[in-house]
């Protein structure tokens, strides 16, 4: 039953959410599929990262949560103009993927839970394999990792701070108890990591300590163009900038979260988030963007100024060409999954 996705609903979801918005589907036509399930589980789709215009992975899950009866996690991989689902032996009942990134195409990491507690997947070039960590003592779940090479990297979630270094994962000492979300390296010397009330943490080569933040709403995303400028998201259309040796709020004017900030230079970014929010920086100024979908986008892969991918909930997967973002036809995926193209 868990396989037989909501085809149907895909392409009503689509055409809907869309119809909302006043602007027209790029092919989600609604697609007809034999043996279809009267009861689905939920599909969230919460990281994505594209190594080029031809090749890229997302992650999340099948279920609210990896508690959900019906979950287990889900890699998609986008090859040959075709996004498909792409079972892993370790993704069994009740795992459930956070977060991925790619340092090419032949070798990625990705990160969430499992039964057996925190859950690290690595990407041979062939397959994803479970990779050795040790248990955590609170809540295991990983939301976030970022590798610097194949050799180094970091992972965060819920109150762990997890380091790759000499080929193993190792716990670091994290200075406060607030839930972390994302992280993002700019060296061995140099990362920051985001979470819970409006946290704020600064690894300097030796330790990560707290540093001052000008909000206390919950921070989703983080991302440093260099050790000197950065970006963070979260709650509330929270936006903060940081730069001259400080964070400071960035007016949106939006009550909604803002889930993923993703830049490709200083002068050009997004900024996504719930209920299909989309905001353009360009030349040092945030716009508003296209209105692609009303379902929550939970994060963006951008390939170059003129081309990304984003990912979110419903199985939502949005394309974005010269500055517009049109709704991917996922019902071609969700169909494949369940055997029916």
């Amino acid at each position: 039953m868990m396989r037989k996705l909501f085809c149907a609903l895909g392409g009503a979801i689509a055409a809907l959410t869309l119809a909302a918005c006043g602007v027209a589907s790029s092919g989600a036509a609604s697609v007809a599929c034999a043996n279809l399930a009267h009861h689905t589980p939920t599909v969230h789709l919460l990281s994505i990262a594209m190594v080029s215009a031809q090749d890229g992975w997302a992650v999340g899950g099948l279920g609210e949560t990896a508690y959900d009866p019906a979950s287990r996690g889900l890699l998609l991989a986008y090859s040959n103009g075709r996004w498909q689902d792409a079972p892993q032996s370790a993704l069994t009942a009740h795992t459930y993927l956070y977060a991925l990134t790619m340092l090419s195409a032949s070798e990625g990491w990705a990160v969430g839970v499992a039964p057996s507690g925190s859950l690290i997947l690595h990407f041979n070039g062939v397959s994803w394999q479970e990779q050795p960590v040790s248990k955590a003592a609170g809540d295991p779940t990983l939301k976030s990792v970022a590798m610097l090479s194949s050799t180094q990297g970091w992972a965060v979630g819920a109150t762990q701070i997890l380091r790759y270094s000499q080929g193993a994962w190792t716990r670091m000492m994290n200075p406060t108890s607030a839930p972390l979300n994302s992280i993002a390296a700019i060296s061995s010397q140099d990362a920051w990591a985001v979470g819970g009330q409006g946290t704020i943490l600064h690894f300097d080569g030796t330790r990560w300590d707290s540093v001052p933040s000008p909000t206390s709403q919950p921070l989703l995303s983080v991302s440093m163009l260099s050790a000197t400028h950065g970006w963070a998201s979260g709650n509330r259309g929270t936006l903060l900038e940081y730069s001259k040796g400080r964070w400071s709020i960035v007016p949106t004017r939006r009550t909604w979260a803002i889930t993923s900030v993703v830049f490709t230079s200083p002068t050009e970014g997004w900024a996504l988030g719930a209920g299909g929010l989309m905001l353009r920086y360009q030349n040092g100024v945030w716009q508003d963007g296209d209105c692609a979908t009303n379902l929550d986008i939970r994060a963006v892969s951008l390939i170059s100024a003129d081309e990304g991918w984003a990912v979110g909930d419903d199985g939502l997967i949005l394309h974005e060409s010269q500055g517009h973002w049109q709704t991917y036809a996922a019902t071609d995926i969700l169909c494949a999954m369940n055997g029916n193209e």
